[in-house]
């Protein structure tokens, strides 16, 4: 059974990383940037190659290791929400922008892990995110997305 996992775990990431590639040729260029082999562009394509060839190892991985643990449903019950909560992220980044995305998916994910006092968690994800925010946009002139309110 694991043989099988892992022969479908490889497909679907191969097509996933595939997808991401080809997604990440289309990012545009920043206005006045010059056409550098270090671009917008090249974080998301090694990231994309990375992940197609973490899903081509693992589908050609074919040995089952001794006491190696099956993925079950209490894991996928485990990182389920974190992925709803990165789909939510990704849906909200060009609406609502970088700064109020990002506060809402870090306090959103530290509720999930940390579930200690949840004022703290906001306090933390929105220094978190400020000193991101300084160091990209301000520092190193990266702009970053502002949503539909064109707001920081």
């Amino acid at each position: 059974m694991t043989e099988i996992k892992n022969k479908l775990t490889g497909v679907l990431g191969s097509l996933f990383g595939i997808f991401y590639i080809i997604l990440s040729f289309s990012i545009k260029e920043p206005h006045g940037m010059t056409m550098d082999l270090l671009g917008s562009k090249t974080f998301p394509i090694v990231a994309g190659v990375i992940i197609l060839l973490s899903s081509l190892l693992i589908f050609f991985h074919n040995k089952v290791e001794d006491g190696e643990e099956e993925f079950g449903r209490y894991e996928i019950k485990m990182i389920l929400p974190f992925v709803l909560i990165i789909i939510i992220y990704i849906a909200l980044l060009p609406l609502l922008g970088t700064i109020i995305s990002t506060i809402f998916f870090m306090s959103l994910v530290m509720n999930r892990m940390n579930k200690g006092v949840w004022w703290k968690n906001i306090v933390i994800s929105t220094s978190i995110t400020i000193v991101f925010w300084l160091l990209f946009v301000i520092l190193l002139k990266v702009p970053l997305p502002t949503g539909l309110l064109g707001v920081i």
